[in-house]
């Protein structure tokens, strides 16, 4: 009887987290499918700032950085999610979806694991192209509750 009520009790974590990172996937795949067809924008210069910069890595592959950080006011529960016109078959940046979200504090005295000034997402591009001829169109999407505990998105896109 112990042995059948600890296999219960293994099915329903094993599904409760299944059912979770479905979820979460699919959440990430709207996100995906909500920036592509996202047009030139940028509501976030007011927030908070967002720097993106390239380096070429390796011979075919360049490292995109995309730094948030300076909130001008209190963001809690953010979600972070990068997003690039280039083929790829790797996952695009994310924060918050996946794993916890974090708050971002304007003159953060003491940092910890979920409160921070900035957030750093990295990324990679497989192409031979030299940096002064690659040129993608980033767009980064910000999701993250106010002072008043409402959620706001606020999108910045910037071509390369």
């Amino acid at each position: 009887m112990k042995k059948i009520g600890i296999v219960l009790i293994l099915i329903m974590i094993i599904c409760g987290c299944t059912n979770r990172l479905d979820e979460n996937q699919l959440i990430y795949n709207s996100y995906v499918e909500e920036l592509k067809e996202l047009k030139s924008t940028n509501t976030a210069k007011d927030i908070v700032d967002i720097d993106i910069k390239l380096e070429k890595s390796s011979n075919d592959e360049i490292t995109y950085r995309v730094t948030i950080d300076n909130p001008k006011e209190k963001m809690k529960q953010v979600e972070a999610f990068v997003y690039h016109d280039q083929k790829t078959e790797d996952i695009y940046p994310s924060i918050g979806i996946f794993d916890e979200k974090v708050n971002l504090i304007p003159n953060l005295k003491e940092k910890d694991e979920k409160n921070t000034e900035g957030i750093v997402l990295v990324g990679y591009i497989k192409t031979k192209k030299e940096i002064e001829d690659f040129h993608p169109t980033m767009k980064v999407m910000i999701l993250y509750n106010n002072q008043e505990n409402e959620r706001q998105k606020i999108y910045f896109t910037k071509k390369m």
